[in-house]
């Protein structure tokens, strides 16, 4: 049997083999909050209002991370960005700060809550125009 491991601090995978075999009373639990009967959608839409609320903090917190991606994706003056699963838009309106006026960072997301917040912060943050797309989506472009 082989267990898989996920290290957030370094970003490294890694596969263990394990010699004993899983029974119930020695399986280990990953993850005791992900069970099967939550409708995670729906906390997603729930909590849209805390993690609005919390932008400043959020965006400090995740700027080496947003940094990073933004980085290892090459996003540049001018590009056309899609971020997938964008939430309240962190980093999509740093990523609309730096593909600047004739660039374009469309925001996605399954809670429409989330990409309604990120509209609002776009709109307090000055990034521009803000625009509704089609689906849960805002396009931020700086036209």
């Amino acid at each position: 049997m082989e267990r898989v491991f996920f290290c957030p601090r370094c970003g490294v995978t890694r596969a263990v083999a394990s010699s004993y075999p899983a029974s119930p009373a020695r399986r280990l639990v990953y993850n005791r909050a992900m069970t099967g009967d939550r409708n995670v959608l729906a906390e997603w839409r729930e909590s849209a209002p805390y993690w609005e609320k919390h932008a400043a903090a959020v965006r400090q917190l995740f700027a080496p991370i947003s940094a990073a991606l933004m980085g290892a994706a090459r996003i540049t003056a001018g590009q056309h960005v899609l971020d997938v699963a964008g939430g309240t838009g962190e980093p999509s309106l740093e990523m609309a700060r730096v593909v600047g006026p004739q660039g374009r960072v469309v925001c996605t997301d399954a809670a429409a809550e989330m990409v309604a917040a990120a509209e609002r912060l776009a709109g307090r943050q000055a990034k521009g125009s803000t625009r509704r797309c089609r689906g849960s989506a805002r396009c931020f472009s700086r036209t």
